[in-house]
Order: C-alpha cells, then structure tokens, then sequence
C-alpha cells in the first residue's frame, strides 16, 4: 500500500480512539492481574462523561498532530512524529505470580521506608492542619442548617433562602502520578531503587490520603519494531517515527487503595524500548481525567535517559515529540517533575528536576523532592550525589 494509504489508516484509527486512548479514559475497569488490554479494546470508548471529553481536549489532539504532520511532510518533507501502527500497543495490570514471596518482599521494602516516610507524613500532617479552612455557603433553598441572619430576611421579604452548609477546605488538595521508566537500561539497581522510592512515596501519599497512581512504561519488545521497519519501503522509513509497540504497565490506579496493591511494585522486571512522549501523554490524560476541578495536579517521571528507540537513528524525533507533549501538559496546568538517574537528560525535559548519581538514594530524594512539591516549593534542575 501507498504511504498515503497508510497515513489515512493511521488517522482513521486515532479518530477510533485507537491512538494513546486505552490506558486511562476510563478508570476502574474491571480486568484481572496480568490481563492485556489492547488499544484498540472498546470498552475504553464506552460511557464518555462530558467531562472526559473537556479533559481530554486540554492534551494534544493527536489526529490533529498526525494530519497537519502528514501535510507538512506532503508539502516541505518533514513529517514529525507519526505512527506506524498502535494495533499492537497494550496496557497491563501488573502481573503478580507469587503473590506471597512479593507481599514478603514488599514488607522488606517497607520496613527500610518506615522511618523516613513517617517523619514527612508528620511534617505534611501538621502543615495539612494549618492550611484546612472553614467557610459556609448560604443563601440556599436547602440545606443542613439554618442561617438565622437570614430568618429575619424571610419574615419581610419572604425569600426561602434561608439555609446553608459548612465547607471543609483540604489543605493540600493533590493529586500526583508517578512514572518509571522500564526500558533495558533500568534492568537491576535502578529500576529496583526506582520502585522502592515510589514504595516509598505511596506509603506517604497513602497517609495523608492524596490520591495517586503508579505506572511502568516502555515496549512490548524491541524485534516487532525493527522488523517492522525493515519489511517497509523506503518512503515510509522517511515517514514514520514510531514503529514498535508501546507498552504500559499499571501498579495502582487512582481509584485502588494503596495497601491491597502495593506488593506489586515488590518484583518488578525492565522491557525494552521507550516512547517517552506517548507515555507522558497516556499518563497526563489519565490525570486530567481522574482529577476534580480544583484540585493541584503533580507528575514524577524516574527516568535514566533519553527516549530509545527501535529504530535508533529516529530517536531525536523521539526527543522532539516529548518536548513537544511535555510543553502541552503544563499548559494543561500540570505541574512535572523528572528524576533523573545516573542522567543528564531530565535536564532538557523537565525545568523542575533532580539528579541522582547514586541509584541508592533515589528513596530518600524522591521524598525530599515530594516534601518540596507539596509544600508549594519549585526549583530548576539540582544534582544529588
């Protein structure tokens, strides 16, 4: 087939909601440990809230990336980041074998975090408490209580507004995702530390109840891709950017509790490739999607490098793609935060990011980094030891 074949292909199936839609349009549906959900599933198009909608909005359109790069390439040769096919893209609940030796692997983890993780969840605690407020909303028709200042009002004028209800602020008012990165380069201490800080970071946010989720991403496996890539023609080698499979890994939702979950992140295993741009957007989406109006909306991505790809030599437009969303999720209002392991790559991604050189204290630093975040506090980018 033609290359303009492919390409209304490819924006047929984004307009399907084929393209980045399945992992977090819909939150809590029901599917097992270890089930794949491909993107192609409808149940991810069922039920779609007005609010979903508006949500969604604020993230890149993507048919609308993909036509005006299709046109773009037409007219000047420059085709930007497209897709060669999401029909193999999946989104996974993370699988637990041995559901035992991970809870036993999960309470070791957690004892190594107690300290640490009990002393920010007190700081936050009192800090919380300082900033909760009372107000009431009155004038209403009903209510849970009267407004006797407003009795007086019915008895001349007759106006039935004459009750009101108490309003308890929270202090904090967060929601927060947090990333991993899972491609090869992670396999070992990295991505085991990377686990054990956000181990650590959920055991806080649990405590002080800001809702939260955890995910995993990378590529279903490196050989689809290249393969793929080979078997085109040359036309479409210049055209295409993405050519594997984007893979997600889900260790907590925002509408799981946190402690019948949490063994998930116990023993975990590294993928192959990354598509950083499509997972910060997945994962921005979701947030958005979760969120209520008024809520503070903050992103962690644990990251040790660039965007890799299958076909290597497509990685700076990888690299584009990802400032690309990155700098379309801010303006969503989203604040983003990159935890940058044995790299100086965060630093081009993310204004707001830290360095660990040493894989080890990513736990303690990503505490640190989280005390700053929820206490109001930015800063451009810092190195750790």
């Amino acid at each position: 087939e033609d290359d303009g074949t492919r390409t209304q292909q490819n924006q047929a199936n984004v307009m399907r909601g084929r393209h980045n839609d399945p992992a977090l349009g819909s939150q809590g549906d029901d599917y097992a440990d270890g089930e794949a959900v491909e993107s192609g599933d409808t149940r991810w198009d069922e039920n779609i809230a007005p609010e979903d909608v508006e949500a969604d909005e604020k993230i890149l359109d993507t048919s609308e990336i993909i036509a005006a790069a299709a046109k773009e390439a037409q007219d000047v040769g420059n085709h930007g980041y497209l897709i060669y096919t999401t029909e193999g893209d999946q989104v996974w609940k993370a699988e637990v074998v041995d559901v035992h030796k991970a809870k036993v692997d999960f309470r070791a983890l957690q004892v190594s975090a107690r300290k640490s993780v009990g002393a920010l969840a007190t700081k936050l605690r009192l800090r919380l408490a300082s900033r909760k407020r009372t107000r009431y909303v009155r004038d209403l028709e009903d209510g849970p209580e009267l407004n006797t200042r407003s009795l007086a009002r019915f008895v001349t004028t007759g106006n039935p507004r004459v009750y009101q209800k108490k309003v308890v602020s929270r202090g904090l008012n967060t929601r927060v995702a947090i990333m991993i990165d899972h491609s090869g380069s992670m396999a070992g201490t990295k991505l085991h530390e990377s686990c054990k800080a956000a181990v650590m970071l959920g055991e806080a946010l649990d405590q002080i109840r800001v809702p939260f989720a955890i995910y995993g991403y990378s590529t279903t496996d490196y050989y689809t891709g290249t393969d793929r890539y080979n078997a085109s023609s040359d036309v479409e080698q210049r055209l295409y950017t993405r050519w594997g499979d984007h893979l997600l890994v889900v260790y907590k939702d925002y509408d799981e509790r946190w402690e019948p979950v949490r063994h998930r992140l116990a023993n975990v295993r590294s993928y192959n490739n990354t598509f950083n741009g499509e997972s910060v957007k997945m994962v921005a989406r979701g947030l958005l999607e979760a969120a209520r109006p008024d809520e503070r909306l903050v992103l962690f991505d644990f990251m040790d490098g660039w965007p890799c790809a299958n076909v290597s030599h497509k990685n700076d437009e990888h690299r584009a793609y990802l400032n690309e969303v990155l700098e379309q999720v801010r303006k969503t209002g989203i604040e983003t935060v990159g935890v940058g392991i044995n790299t100086e790559a965060t630093e081009e991604f993310y204004p707001d990011c830290v360095q660990i050189q040493d894989a080890t204290k990513l736990a303690t630093t990503g505490l640190g980094v989280l005390e700053r975040i929820l206490l109001g506090n930015t800063q451009r980018g810092t190195r750790a030891a």
